[in-house]
């Protein structure tokens, strides 16, 4: 569908639609970013793009955005590079200012009690890993810009620690332990 094609070159080059008040079609941009490729494109596709817009549910706080459309299994590769979204340049700009802070870090050891069949719970983490492309996104900075990676396949990296025959001191220091190589883990995939 052409109207794909045209919508990824207006989100790669920031670019909103938005219809005014008699449904004619505006197009939102930094100076110098409409060249005539992109206006050429807008042209030759302003009907389909009005359809689109008006089909679109409509919100008075974001009626000008763009949704996100997803990207299909076949077009990705992991050498391929996304643009950031506003919120996540926001916290990678945060983050470049801060080196070591910890400050958007949620690092968590879990602490389970009883009877637990590690296969089976790996397996389920396994499965939210791969349904949910945020837990397998990394990123990275070429010529200080931003970029995301999404990796298709990603093993868990889980280690089952079995405190159930340790002295209540040694438990301790291992969950300690456990805590600091979680936040490491954490701190690494972050950037």
């Amino acid at each position: 569908m052409a109207i794909n094609r045209v919508l990824k070159q207006l989100r790669h080059k920031n670019i909103q639609l938005i219809l005014d008040e008699q449904g004619n079609l505006k197009a939102i941009a930094e100076k110098g970013t409409l060249d005539d490729v992109i206006k050429a494109e807008l042209k030759s596709n302003k009907a389909d793009l009005i359809d689109w817009l008006k089909s679109l549910p409509q919100s008075s706080s974001d009626a000008h955005l763009l949704p996100l459309l997803p990207i299909a299994q076949g077009e990705r590769n992991e050498e391929q590079r996304y643009p950031l979204s506003h919120a996540q340049q926001r916290l990678w700009f945060v983050n470049q200012l801060e080196k070591d802070s910890t400050a958007y870090t949620i690092a968590a050891a879990s602490k389970i009690i009883g009877n637990v069949n590690s296969e089976v719970l790996f397996s389920a983490v396994s499965k939210i890993v791969r349904r949910h492309e945020s837990l397998r996104t990394h990123f990275g900075h070429l010529d200080g810009d931003a970029y995301q990676i999404i990796v298709e396949d990603s093993e868990l990296d889980a280690k089952v620690v079995d405190l159930v025959n340790s002295p209540v001191n040694d438990a301790k220091v291992v969950e300690q332990r456990l805590q600091i190589v979680s936040q490491k883990r954490s701190r690494k995939n972050l950037i």
